[in-house]
């Protein structure tokens, strides 16, 4: 559980729901609704590019997720990810957020602490995950529908959701970095079209963001190991209202006219090592 003196000022009055206690329950703000417009794959790809970070872990498979939101603490900022639980759910290991690229600095690799700076959700494959740095990240926008059972009555097929983006896994022995963007297949969106290699593995992916037309996250991305199914409900956000993170309530784009017949795929790799490494750990607090 975290301490109170921990939480920063817009976290005070959220559920935490390590221990399932409510504490200090409000609703989250949400964005009024305003007009979208459907963005091209690449404009897609570049929001994905400023927002998504890779989430390695000492004891299993390394993870992805989305910055979703951002406070002052300390004088430092401390930025809010949402990803997949499974990412982040072995409370006897070490995790390092390898953060997006910051106006042509090195990525950072920062250490967080697992006690203080990660919250799961219990009834569902959601977490959220902070860490501090004193570079400016970018936002991503999430999606809530007004209805608490989220997009699933909208669309079961992943919140009509268009791309996922994320750190896939390179072969084995190598360290590089795999950035990676592809489409959901239309008919059955727990599959995508990616272009990747046999010798990567997607499963880097899992807890990736999924992205609508316009460029906003609608849901997170779960596979299984062997990227079957995935047999876990996607119920996008508004569980998410305990934690008080912005949110944009105009329902995902349905728009498709500008993707080409050829599926869209990017992948960008670089040098894993070539990182700054932070060993924050929220020491300061």
């Amino acid at each position: 559980m975290l301490n109170r003196s921990f939480l920063p000022s817009f976290l005070i009055g959220t559920l935490i729901v390590t221990g399932v206690s409510q504490v200090f329950a409000q609703e989250a703000p949400v964005q009024p609704t305003q007009t979208i417009k459907e963005l091209q794959p690449t404009e897609v790809a570049a929001i994905a590019r400023g927002t998504v970070v890779k989430i390695e872990s000492t004891t299993g498979t390394p993870g992805s997720g989305i910055i979703s939101d951002s406070y002052q603490e300390g004088g430092k900022n401390v930025y809010v990810v949402v990803t997949a639980k499974s990412v982040v759910q072995d409370k006897s290991a070490n995790y390092d957020i390898v953060t997006p690229l910051d106006q042509g600095n090195k990525r950072q690799k920062i250490r967080i602490s697992t006690e203080k700076d990660i919250d799961q959700l219990a009834d569902e494959d959601i977490a959220i995950v902070r860490f501090q740095s004193t570079r400016t990240y970018k936002t991503a926008k999430l999606v809530v529908s007004p209805d608490p059972t989220d997009c699933l009555l909208d669309d079961p097929q992943l919140c009509n959701g268009v791309y996922v983006a994320g750190f896939a896994n390179p072969p084995a022995g190598s360290k590089k970095l795999v950035f990676h963007v592809t489409q959901l297949k239309r008919k059955d969106k727990s599959q995508t079209y990616s272009n990747l290699p046999r010798e990567y593995d997607f499963t880097g992916m899992n807890g990736g963001p999924v992205f609508d037309g316009s460029g906003r996250v609608v849901t997170i991305y779960g596979k299984t190991d062997s990227q079957k199914k995935s047999v876990r409900k996607r119920k996008g956000f508004g569980s998410l209202h305990r934690f008080r993170i912005r949110f944009d309530s105009t329902p995902p784009l349905l728009t498709i006219s500008l993707r080409s017949p050829t599926p869209f795929n990017l992948t960008e790799e670089e040098d894993g090592t070539a990182v700054e490494v932070v060993n924050d750990q929220r020491a300061s607090h």
